[in-house]
């Protein structure tokens, strides 16, 4: 009997160590695995931060394929995606932008910036349908976003729905050349429906922080102001 007892109490301890043996290697599978992530991650970072740089430099070519290194490393590295869309966009290929855009929205179908940029090269290549969808993709994640209050103006005073287009303009927030664009289109609504002093009454916004606006901006507004019986622009 106290052979069976200490057989038991052997083997009992035999399993405990076991149990301790596995434990410990999977901690050190585990660490392992999480050292080569890590290192991974550390890549794909590396290579979008080379890329941003190459990218303000004006070098998208260059810059494009440090973002295809980052996506590479990670998969799941969602403003790679979007930093080489726009690489592809500002050299004229649309259609390469938008298959690199619905490559990051298969991951996150919510993603803010990935839809406002598929927003973007659908509007520019004129199919305003799938421009708007995507829009109001951005607009229920983030209902402030100027950028696609903006654009989303833009598409409803393009199909005539005025009223619609003045309430997205009205809600832009606080980048001034967005705020100026949104005042001249304002001011377009008014004077196309003779309300010249209301129409004045945007365009003072320029007059007023001209010195801190694009010039296209400024020329556009002048344009507007010469249609303007009232305005002193002529």
């Amino acid at each position: 009997m106290g052979k069976l007892r200490a057989f038991i109490h052997f083997s009992e301890y035999l399993n405990t160590l076991m149990d301790r043996n596995h434990l410990i290697l999977i901690l050190l599978l585990g660490s392992i695995l999480i050292f080569f992530v890590g290192c991974r991650n550390d890549e794909a970072e590396i290579s979008f931060e080379k890329g941003k740089k190459l990218y303000n430099a004006q070098h998208l070519e260059e810059a494009l394929e440090c973002f295809k290194l980052s996506i590479a490393e990670d998969k799941k590295f969602k403003h790679a995606y979007v930093m080489a869309a726009k690489c592809h966009y500002y050299q004229n290929r649309e259609i390469a932008a938008l298959d690199t855009l619905k490559q990051v929205l298969r991951l996150y179908p919510d993603y803010v910036d990935a839809n406002f940029w598929a927003a973007r090269v659908y509007y520019f290549i004129n199919d305003y349908e799938r421009a708007k969808q995507h829009l109001y993709r951005v607009l229920d994640e983030d209902s402030s976003h100027t950028g696609a209050r903006f654009l989303l103006g833009e598409l409803l005073l393009y199909e005539g729905n005025l009223e619609e287009a003045m309430l997205n303009y009205v809600f832009v927030g606080e980048d001034i050349d967005t705020i100026a664009l949104s005042k001249i289109r304002i001011a377009g609504i008014y004077a196309g429906s003779q309300q010249y002093k209301r129409a004045l009454e945007e365009m003072s916004f320029i007059e007023r922080n001209r010195e801190f606006l694009n010039l296209m901006i400024i020329d556009e507004a002048w344009k507007l102001l010469a249609k303007i019986p009232e305005s002193r622009v002529k």
